[in-house]
């Protein structure tokens, strides 16, 4: 008899545990994110960060697709970054500090990559 109610308890027991599992489980279940998903999701975070935690390596962008060559967009101010900066900022007519400083980084942000002025003269007639 002891046997019977023994074993009788353990499959109560256990059909318990299984049921309770089983909810528990559908209820945390979350739609599966696919990897293009994940993938965008990450790339979305990134350029927010470098776009609000790294001036420097955003200036370096702007200013290789406008011909400046800043080198590398690593993040550091060094030598090339600094000389393309103050290029920049002398061909803008803005203040030569070689410093990403707030009217530089408005410049930058403002304008177009081909918005640069060109080195050779415009209107010239070969006639």
């Amino acid at each position: 008899m002891r046997t019977l109610l023994a074993a009788a308890l353990g499959i109560a027991f256990t059909a318990t545990l299984v049921s309770g599992v089983a909810a528990a489980e559908r209820r945390d279940e979350k739609p599966r994110e696919t990897m293009s998903e994940k993938l965008e999701r990450l790339s979305d975070k990134t350029t927010r960060v470098d776009r609000e935690a790294n001036p420097v390596k955003a200036a370096q962008r702007a200013l290789n697709a406008r011909g400046y060559d800043a080198g590398d967009d690593d993040g550091r101010m060094g030598p090339k970054t600094r000389a393309a900066v103050q290029k920049f900022q002398k061909d803008e007519a803005l203040e030569v500090t070689g410093r990403l400083d707030a009217p530089t980084l408005a410049r930058l942000r403002s304008g177009k990559a081909d918005d640069r002025p060109s080195a050779s003269p415009r209107g010239t007639s070969t006639r």
